[in-house]
């Protein structure tokens, strides 16, 4: 993802259920000060939140999935601007469309937008600002693509691929294809498959600060690649049994990763929780941020 400015997305259901005290695991928490999560909700907005209280501070986007441009100017994020696409069989469907906005939603555009039913989610800011990537999902068009911010030169880079995110220098993306993470080199338009094992969620990967490695979600465990490839290291060691790891994202400061897991310590008795957690870039002192069913993009640098 865009290594300038970090972002963390969460789409929920409601508001209230993300304002929670943390229950702390561990102890190792990084400072907060200066960072902050950004949190989709339903009626579909993206909000500012707190990383270490789980509290909401203020809206930024009119929309889901909402990123920041690296110069926190503008916002990246998708909301369905024809609510009803009208299906052969009858009814309709909802399909979003990619805009951008100032943070206070003036001069807001449409970037990627047709009156059929692909829909666009997951945007990522180039580290440079002119383009965005994004995932395209309809019977007509699939796969990571990109655009330029004006709207232009849209592009399917792979369709086959998931949502990507971009390497801290912009030169390349990562992202998973069938089980595995891929990279492609946005020049020459070369892929490596950086992993073999098969094991990737289809959340989209994360670099690490210096660009050096790549943090992917399985369903039971976060992991580790190498960049330019190489056997995963497993990061997940806890007295928690989690399962569903999604859209792990590293802190600014990359001592930190944040995640969306479901605990299922207490079935067969009791349910499954679904929660946003926070453990030390080595795996440990596990915390949870939040009791909610989430999809995490970025950790901002504010």
């Amino acid at each position: 993802m865009n290594r300038s400015v970090r972002r963390l997305v969460l789409p929920a259901l409601v508001t209230s259920l993300l304002i929670a005290t943390p229950t702390a695991f561990g102890s190792s928490v990084e400072p907060a000060r200066g960072t902050g999560l950004l949190v989709s909700v339903f009626p579909p907005s993206t909000h500012q939140l707190d990383p270490t209280t789980g509290q909401i501070v203020r809206q930024i986007a009119a929309g889901q999935d909402g990123v920041l441009s690296p110069s926190q100017k503008r916002v990246a994020f998708v909301r369905d601007v024809d609510p009803c696409i009208p299906q052969p069989e009858g009814g309709c469907r909802s399909a979003p469309d990619l805009l951008t906005a100032n943070l206070d939603g003036t001069d807001e555009r449409l970037v990627a937008h047709s009156a059929d039913d692909v829909s666009r989610s997951r945007p990522d800011w180039s580290p440079d600002g002119t383009r965005i990537a994004f995932f395209l999902s309809g019977s007509d068009a699939r796969g990571l693509a990109w655009v330029n911010r004006d709207g232009s030169q849209l592009e399917t880079l792979d369709e086959l691929g998931g949502p990507g995110t971009f390497s801290p220098d912009g030169k390349r993306i990562a992202y998973v294809r069938a089980g595995d993470v891929y990279v492609m080199n946005m020049s020459s338009r070369t892929v490596m498959a950086v992993t073999s094992e098969g094991q990737a969620s289809t959340s989209p990967p994360d670099w690490s600060p210096d660009g050096r490695q790549i943090l992917y979600a399985g369903d039971t465990n976060l992991f580790l690649v190498d960049a330019k490839g190489g056997p995963s290291v497993g990061l997940g060691q806890w007295s928690i049994a989690l399962t569903s790891l999604a859209t792990p994202v590293y802190s600014p400061a990359g001592r930190q990763i944040a995640f969306a897991a479901l605990d299922i310590s207490a079935l067969p008795q009791g349910e499954a929780v679904a929660r946003i957690y926070r453990v030390d870039s080595d795996g440990s002192n596990i915390a949870v941020i939040a009791d909610q069913s989430a999809e995490l993009t970025d950790w901002v640098r504010l």
